[in-house]
């Protein structure tokens, strides 16, 4: 911001403005500029907040008689009216006339007054939230850095380019263009001693401050933002801006009293000066709200949350109004009334990525706390899987890393005089290690030659290494090629079999129910046709349900396949189950019973487990007496993990066998064994386990879910 303040002015009407108007030439519109400059600099130390109209009235009339190839005039005075309306909060106004300085300083090569408005449009676009807007005019900004040669104006624009990387999270960036620029703002007030010198130092200090804040390390934020505290004695903006920076700090630091008194500074200040910002009233305010609240003081909380509410709301910024809404949501889930924190949190999420990745990633975070809270347990995980996604602790602790090199170049920057001191000392005795340098120049040479041939013999030796190692990298891709391949057999030939086990049998009984109805067409009645033919539909349903099943095992032994998890209702899979094998049940008349089954439901793969359930039942089926029971139990055993165990009243079952079967030996045949081949392999992508124990009163399978 231009802050300079070039003489000094009593009142507006004092200067002459009428005399200065009517000389339209462009030397006048030199001094018009000028008197409007001084003016700008005078209601910025001394005047009102009404006094900008004035000076946009005044600075429009410079235009007015500006010629249009006058570029730099027409630059100047479109800068401070674009300054004038920013301050006055007519964000649209600002916009327009700083796009306009920005374009006809670069018309007339304007590089000073160019930088100054594109640092202050890029404020104002961040400012307003719409960062994607500053990208051109960084491109442009570093461009600039490329070309500009003269000190002054290559800090200047180092100065812009900080303040984006700051924005943006760039931290080492920013810190290492903070430090190099304060060296040379340091340089350059030591020079001029002149009013913008000195702002432009204070606000260096003021944002390495603020970058040390970010980054939580308080106690450095605070020595440099009470280094830059005394350059802002003429800029109300920038002192404000500081004292909001130093509570902040203090409230880091749990030193209320201190907090307390740069919050009474920021309130002072504005009472006794042209400046008052809604933003700001309501970020001193958040503060307190939000320290209050880490501390569960919900009164106070309270108290201090309203007014940063109210504030927040009828300010321009996007980042106060994100910054109170989620400030709310906080508040709201620290009452616990986790359905009004949960639409604060959505409201203020969407524009939160914009300003700051840790609000972003906090949000993400409360919003699947609320969820929780409320039995929403899907989408809670949506949120801890986002919040999961964005935590970076390894980014910080390389960041620390980074600043503290950063550091420690620019101390040794400050003792710059003392090295060139030393180097003038070494200058002597370079003079001797260059007679020593001849001497060591011919053992060189002769070391040289040794290391050529040496060279030449390890480039052999290395060749051929490379080629062994070629060779063995192409067997080894051999072997795993015949490994696929094997594997790949090994599921087909699984396959096969396994739809001759499982298909075999409905498709038999399809035939037999068509045979049936071809023989004794003629001498069935009406009434038991329709019951053949409910269960010809019932085992052509079945004939099908199994075809589904053997492709979604088939899938399942594909690479890259992927669980459907949800929570399944357990009582209602093993009703299905049953329906399915209706017509096994009824030749033997077998009655299945759901006993003691006290889980509700479970996380899982709802196709997987059916299928597991139904090739259960069907060998509990086979394996039972005529006219016997087979009763399902569920519940959580001694070690907390679900499970589903179905008992028959079949003959039992040797220890020898059972071991058989669990270990895949008992494949002897397309009759046994594949069924729990299929339900071992999909327990295993399930984490699940199988156990089976036999004895008097019958055999129990048991599955047990992680």
């Amino acid at each position: 911001m231009l802050v300079c303040c070039l003489t000094s002015i009593s009142t507006p009407a004092e200067q002459g403005i009428g005399r200065l108007a009517k000389n339209t030439n462009s030397n006048s519109a030199t001094e018009y500029y000028n008197y409007s400059y001084r003016l700008y600099n005078y209601i910025q130390s001394k005047g009102t907040l009404k006094d900008f109209n004035e000076l946009i009235k005044i600075s429009k009339k410079g235009i007015s008689f500006t010629k249009q190839s006058d570029f730099k005039n027409l630059s100047r005075f479109q800068f401070l009216i674009g300054m004038s309306y920013k301050i006055m909060l007519n964000n649209d106004s600002a916009l327009y006339y700083l796009g306009n300085s920005i374009m006809n300083a670069q018309r007339g090569n304007e590089y000073d007054i160019e930088i100054s408005a594109i640092q202050e449009i890029n404020y104002l676009y961040r400012f307003l939230g719409e960062v994607e807007e500053t990208n051109s005019y960084v491109k442009r900004l570093n461009v600039l850095r490329r070309e500009i040669k003269d000190v002054y104006l290559k800090d200047k624009v180092v100065s812009a380019l900080s303040d984006d990387f700051l924005h943006r999270g760039s931290y080492t960036q920013a810190i290492a263009l903070l430090i190099g620029s304060l060296t040379t703002k340091e340089f350059l007030y030591k020079q001029k001693k002149d009013n913008q010198s000195r702002v432009n130092l204070g606000l260096a200090f003021s944002e390495l401050g603020s970058l040390y804040l970010r980054l939580n390390q308080n106690q450095k934020a605070l020595t440099f933002l009470k280094q830059g505290e005394p350059y802002f004695v003429n800029y109300t903006g920038g002192r404000v801006r500081l004292y909001k920076k130093m509570q902040q700090a203090y409230l880091n630091l749990s030193r209320i009293d201190s907090a307390t008194l740069y919050y009474n500074k920021v309130y002072g200040t504005m009472k006794v000066d042209i400046y008052e910002s809604a933003w700001d009233i309501s970020d001193v305010n958040r503060l307190f709200a939000e320290y209050y609240l880490a501390r569960s003081n919900i009164p106070l909380a309270i108290k201090y949350a309203k007014t940063a509410y109210e504030k927040g709301m009828i300010s321009e910024s996007k980042e106060a109004v994100m910054m109170v809404i989620n400030m709310m949501g906080n508040l709201t889930y620290q009452q616990q009334n986790y359905k009004e924190a949960i639409s604060y949190f959505e409201k203020a999420l969407p524009n939160s990525n914009s300003f700051s990745n840790d609000v972003f990633a906090s949000i993400n975070l409360k919003l699947a706390q609320s969820y929780e809270q409320i039995g929403n347990y899907r989408k809670a995980n949506l949120f801890y899987h986002k919040y999961n996604l964005l935590r970076d602790a390894i980014y910080v602790e390389k960041t620390k890393e980074d600043i503290n090199v950063i550091e420690f170049k620019y101390k040794n920057a400050q003792k710059e005089e003392r090295i060139n001191f030393l180097n003038a000392q070494s200058e002597a005795q370079e003079k001797e290690l260059i007679r020593q340098r001849q001497y060591k120049t011919i053992l060189l040479i002769s070391v040289l030659l040794v290391l050529i041939i040496a060279a030449m013999i390890l480039y052999n030796y290395k060749d051929k290494q490379k080629v062994n190692l070629l060779l063995d990298k192409k067997n080894q891709q051999l072997d795993l090629l015949n490994s696929q391949l094997l594997v790949s057999n090994q599921t087909k030939s699984k396959l096969f079999s396994i739809i001759s086990h499982d298909l075999r049998a409905p498709v038999s009984q399809l035939f037999t129910f068509f045979k049936l109805l071809q023989i004794d067409a003629g001498q069935i009645s009406e009434d038991e046709k329709l019951v053949r033919q409910k269960k010809l539909l019932h085992s052509a349903s079945a004939i099908l349900v199994t075809m589904e099943d053997l492709l979604l095992w088939a899938k399942s032994q594909m690479e890259n396949f992927e669980l459907d998890l949800e929570e399944v209702n357990v009582h209602q899979l093993i009703e299905e189950s049953i329906v399915l094998i209706h017509n096994q049940t009824s030749v033997k008349n077998v009655t299945i019973k759901v006993g003691d089954l006290t889980i509700k439901s479970l996380l899982t793969d709802q196709n997987l487990l059916i299928i597991v359930l139904r090739n259960l039942l069907q060998n509990a089926i086979n394996h039972a007496n005529n006219d016997s029971s087979i009763l399902i139990n569920g519940g959580i055993n001694d070690a907390g993990q679900s499970f589903i165990s179905i008992l028959n009243s079949g003959e039992i079952m040797p220890q020898q066998k059972i071991d058989e079967l669990l270990n895949n030996n008992y494949v002897k045949s397309k009759l046994s064994g594949y069924g729990l081949v299929i339900v071992k392999e999909l327990l295993h992508t399930l984490n699940g386990t199988l156990q089976i124990t036999s004895t008097a009163e019958g055999t129990i399978i048991t599955v047990t879910l992680a």
